[in-house]
């Protein structure tokens, strides 16, 4: 049966005996474990965390690490679409033969990032990506890191610390702009559509009537392809 060890303010790490290595998850934004900081118009946010980390293999008693932070960013235009680029910033050590890992996913998506650390590595980590919203004051997102490796009394634990999580708004649209912008587009492809057309009519002899008995012309299209010729015959006496 495990021993719990506490690590900090809502974290605790549960140390098992060898030969049993399992998984151990915590919650790394737990209550007064976090903080914020906005900026003026609203456009970025950082999350800044006391205690976000994840420990495993090596001399940590278990050989994965996991630690979870949903987090709720608020959003100043929620009737319209919104891009936001994510930083994260921490530190990592990872032995030769362990690994840590950044995931992130929204709710309801079924796409995942996914940023992996191999070792051997001690060094400061930065990673991004970013993501939308629509229709909504939050943006919602769940951050897990793992640090995990085989457990051993010579290695060093693998270690994953973030220290900020950073929002910024790099992109805002409205429906409205959208229907707007396709519908000009719209316009002007069938207004490129009629020049064409009036060209094609032009080169190829659509706009030369028939003249007497001896000259021909005709043009003709379906949708986009379009063709046409000018005709001339001599009656020859018999």
């Amino acid at each position: 049966m495990g021993l719990p060890v506490p690590l900090a303010a809502g974290l605790v790490l549960s140390v098992f005996p060898i030969g049993l290595f399992p998984a151990q998850a915590a919650d790394g934004c737990a209550p007064g474990t976090s903080s914020t900081v906005t900026s003026p118009d609203g456009n970025a946010t950082s999350v800044l965390f006391d205690d976000f980390s994840a420990v495993g293999g090596g001399t940590a008693g278990i050989a994965r690490g996991t630690t979870t932070c949903n987090l709720s960013i608020a959003v100043t235009q929620p009737e319209g679409y919104s891009v936001f680029a994510v930083d994260y910033r921490g530190f990592v050590t990872v032995e030769d033969g362990q690994t840590a890992t950044i995931t992130s996913d929204k709710p309801g998506e079924q796409k995942t990032i996914r940023t992996s650390i191999d070792g051997p590595t001690q060094e400061d980590v930065q990673s991004g990506e970013q993501i939308g919203g629509f229709g909504s004051d939050t943006i919602q997102l769940g951050v897990t890191i793992i640090a995990e490796g085989p457990v051993n009394e010579t290695d060093f634990a693998a270690g994953l610390f973030l220290d900020t999580i950073d929002f910024a708004r790099i992109g805002f649209t409205t429906a409205g702009s959208v229907t707007a912008s396709l519908d000009q587009l719209a316009n002007q492809r069938q207004a490129a559509a009629i020049d064409l057309m009036d060209t094609a009519q032009l080169m190829l002899g659509g706009y030369q009537s028939i003249q007497g008995e001896t000259s021909l012309a005709l043009f003709g299209s379906s949708n986009a392809p379009a063709a046409g010729f000018n005709g001339r015959w001599v009656r020859i006496p018999l």
